[in-house]
């Protein structure tokens, strides 16, 4: 399958909240937790898959505390967002993290 970037800039979170807010309609999103092993990625992608076809609002992929997890929540998002469509938004624990780390995520 074949990644498709749109040359659009990304709507925030909050701004696709407000909207279905304004509009009295009902939202939902899905929270996701990296996994540990290999195997756990590559079932968590067949989910994406699987959940892109509800629709949900977004995903939130959790950001390890200190940082443990951070490549690869970085590479969830931006696979999901790729692959499947789906706005991606990293949950960020900023718990004993450096800060160029919290800067180069934002």
């Amino acid at each position: 399958r074949r990644a498709v970037v749109s040359q659009e800039p990304a709507k925030k979170i909050n701004e696709l909240i407000q909207e279905k807010i304004d509009n009295k309609e009902v939202y939902f999103s899905f929270e996701f937790f990296p996994p540990k092993t290999e195997q756990g990625t590559v079932n968590l992608y067949k989910r994406f898959d699987l959940m892109a076809q509800y629709k949900p609002l977004f995903i939130d992929v959790t950001w390890g505390a200190g940082g443990r997890t951070s490549d690869l929540t970085t590479e969830l998002c931006i696979n999901a967002k790729a692959y499947t469509h789906m706005e991606a938004n990293m949950h960020l624990t900023c718990t004993n993290m450096d800060v160029k780390k919290i800067d180069i995520a934002l």
